[in-house]
């Protein structure tokens, strides 16, 4: 049982499925234009050098698939039931999306967390390419960015926030400061910020970098190719077809 944007209670199963997969569907749907991402990239961040095109050209190799595949956990789930080339990616990119509670009784689904089942191929697919660009992350990632690099982490720029209005509110206390004119600080919570990214805006980040055609297509075929289905009550929903997102 569940409850609809109207507030309107679901509880035959088809009813349910077709309600979450709109849901999913809607969310996955592009808002974004080209023309909206013309803005420069900040002067820290530059093309690649000639060595790093050239190191991302390399063909991957068998011990590179056999690395990504050892690495996996040993409980990793292999996705639906059942290659690098790109054109063969759209064939093994099927994924389901199971939905975990947040809280103990929920009645919405924005009260589920969606997990991504996808395939072992292609899993061991974007391993294989994240191990590639794993050596220049750091060129491309801006230094205040604090995840997605080893030895980097979320909590790290609360702990710098948290730092400063410290510091800020002693100083304040020190000058005796009093009044209307003062400091202050916003705190910005994105929802759902993976679901809602443009692949546009992906695209626009690899040409701006300079990838490699080979990786370049890789990566965007992995990013575009998905079709998705919702489980609900461990049944499969019709699939759908996402326009943005990453998973």
């Amino acid at each position: 049982m569940i409850q609809d944007s109207a507030g309107a209670w679901l509880t035959e199963q088809p009813d349910i499925c077709a309600h979450i997969t709109q849901f999913f569907a809607s969310l996955y749907c592009s808002e974004a234009s080209r023309s909206e991402l013309r803005s420069p990239f900040p002067a820290s961040l530059q093309p690649f050098e000639i060595a790093t095109h050239l190191s991302l050209s390399n063909q991957i190799s068998d011990s590179e698939i056999t690395s990504a595949l050892k690495s996996f956990k040993p409980l990793k789930t292999p996705g639906p039931a059942s290659v690098l080339e790109p054109e063969k990616i759209s064939k093994i990119n099927s994924t389901y999306i199971c939905l975990i509670p947040k809280v103990e009784l929920p009645e919405s689904v924005k009260q589920f967390r969606p997990i991504s089942f996808c395939k072992t191929v292609y899993k061991c697919l974007t391993k294989v390419l994240v191990n590639c660009l794993r050596p220049y992350l750091n060129k491309i990632i801006n230094p205040l960015q604090a995840s997605f690099l080893l030895g980097r982490q979320g909590i790290d720029n609360v702990i710098i926030v948290q730092d400063v209005i410290i510091v800020q509110e002693e100083l304040n206390s020190l000058n005796n400061k009093r009044g209307k004119i003062g400091y202050m600080a916003i705190k910005l919570d994105l929802e759902k910020a993976f679901d809602r990214l443009e692949w546009s805006c992906i695209h626009h980040c690899l040409n701006f970098f300079g990838f490699s055609p080979c990786i370049f297509h890789l990566i965007m075929t992995c990013i575009s190719s998905s079709n998705m289905a919702v489980l609900v009550n461990g049944k499969a929903g019709d699939k759908f077809y996402p326009l943005r997102s990453i998973r």
